[in-house]
């Protein structure tokens, strides 16, 4: 395990970092346009920008004022966490979104020392049924809830 001593200085630089990664992307794949007639790429440039100087100030207070707390970064919780990203990833077009949430749900629950599939499960159902109400219902969205591959 390894510990960080400035988790508001090491936020602030990932913040800056996504930013700066997102403000890259859309300029260069969207037109910017002028002041007078903007273009769809604007708006996105401006997003990332605005979070490049977030995590710059947000970096800056935690250095001068020394803030932050010790952080343990446990290897199984971040493995448990991507894998369930990955899962949901896998899942979602062959699948559909209700098992791909409820799967995601029970991978991600292995991030605890002692995991209670019980609750998992009920959570599991629970999500895995807003979502497809949200994204099948409310929002539209032309995702299969349910496409079985077998």
């Amino acid at each position: 395990m390894r510990r960080f001593t400035t988790t508001d200085a090491l936020s602030g630089l990932l913040l800056v970092l996504v930013g700066a990664a997102f403000t890259i992307y859309c300029y260069q794949h969207y037109t910017f346009g002028s002041l007078r007639r903007v273009g769809p790429g604007m708006f996105p440039v401006l997003v990332g920008l605005t979070m490049m100087l977030c995590g710059a100030i947000c970096t800056a207070v935690a250095v001068i004022r020394g803030t932050g707390t010790n952080v343990t970064v446990e290897p199984r919780s971040l493995a448990a966490v991507m894998a369930s990203l990955a899962v949901f990833a896998l899942l979602i077009r062959s699948a559909g979104v209700v098992p791909a949430v409820f799967a995601m749900t029970l991978v991600s629950g292995l991030a605890q020392q002692k995991p209670n599939f019980l609750k998992l499960a009920i959570l599991g159902i629970v999500l895995a049924a807003f979502a497809a109400g949200l994204f099948g219902v409310v929002l539209g969205i032309s995702a299969p809830l349910i496409a079985w591959p077998f």
